[in-house]
């Protein structure tokens, strides 16, 4: 017997995540008028401040780009967590033109867990979901 979590994290759809993007990438020297040093120096001064609010309890805005907010689980590990900024994104592009990539299994964006289940049972007779 399968477990429900595992039919619907293979059927489910997801971003097919491209090669992450390297600073150097970003263009935003040359776009800006600034030498690529400034930009570098202003970005690691802008994260060690973040760094030390964050360590201190509280949240840092970062203007058009969002919230950081800092959190700790149930072991006591630290960790931060990015909020991006809606305005931003609602001035990019209306929401269902929004997301540019590529998704795996897109023709399950709007099925419920009960459907993707389903299909699993289906392509899966031998070792089905227990209700």
């Amino acid at each position: 017997m399968a477990k429900r979590v595992t039919a619907i994290n293979a059927y489910r759809a997801r971003i097919k995540r491209g090669p992450r993007v390297e600073p150097e990438e970003l263009f935003v020297a040359e776009r800006e008028n600034l030498s690529p040093s400034d930009v570098i120096h202003a970005l690691l001064a802008i994260g060690d401040a973040a760094l030390y609010l964050l360590r201190t309890g509280r949240s840092v805005r970062l203007m058009w780009i969002g919230m950081l907010t800092p959190s700790v689980d149930m072991e006591g590990n630290f960790s931060v967590r990015l909020v991006f900024d809606r305005k931003r994104l609602r001035q990019i592009a209306p929401p269902e033109k929004l997301f540019l990539g590529a998704l795996s299994h897109a023709e399950h964006r709007h099925k419920s867990p009960d459907e993707l289940v389903a299909l699993w049972n289906a392509d899966h007779p031998d070792d089905p979901v227990a209700d």
